[in-house]
């Protein structure tokens, strides 16, 4: 766990090692789609901190994000297995998450908008919950993983404000 862990601590505290250790669980153990969605979830919160500027970044935070995206991410056996079904959510997530970003500047209907189309990354770890455990193992562990990686009331009320 720890090696998967490693880098996480200076990017976000959103992840903890429990959340790490139910997705996981979620994953029914599977180890590559384990380091597949953090992976995804890595690049996701990267690329927002470099367009929102929020965040100074170090250099090895960035080469860890290409390296991930160009090496670790296509070359990872559940990404390769899955690849047919989770490519077409990626550019959908992707271009959602560009609409967001648009629409986070608009009147308050439209950061509402926003709000739900800024998670669509998440969606894509949810289907990979799905694809290892069918639709009956996704619906009994929804209510718990909406609740870890969904986003959150005081998010909502934070992106309204902007």
């Amino acid at each position: 766990m720890e090696a998967i862990w490693k880098g996480w601590e200076e990017m976000s505290s959103e992840l903890p090692p429990e959340k790490v250790e139910r997705l996981e669980y979620f994953l029914k153990g599977d180890r590559h789609a384990l380091l597949f969605c953090l992976d995804l979830l890595w690049i996701a919160h990267v690329w927002d901190d470099l367009i929102d500027k929020d965040k100074v970044l170090s250099d090895e935070v960035i080469n860890q994000t290409f390296l991930k995206s160009l090496a670790s991410i296509p070359s990872n056996p559940f990404y390769q297995q899955c690849q047919a079904f989770l490519m077409p959510m990626i550019f959908n997530a992707i271009v959602l998450w560009l609409e967001a970003n648009e629409l986070k500047r608009g009147n308050l209907d439209q950061k509402a908008v926003a709000f739900c189309l800024d998670n669509a990354v998440i969606e894509i770890i949810h289907f990979c919950i799905l694809l290892k455990g069918q639709s009956e193992w996704a619906r009994e562990n929804a209510p718990e993983f909406w609740q870890l990686f969904g986003p959150t009331a005081g998010e909502l009320t934070v992106d309204m404000e902007d």
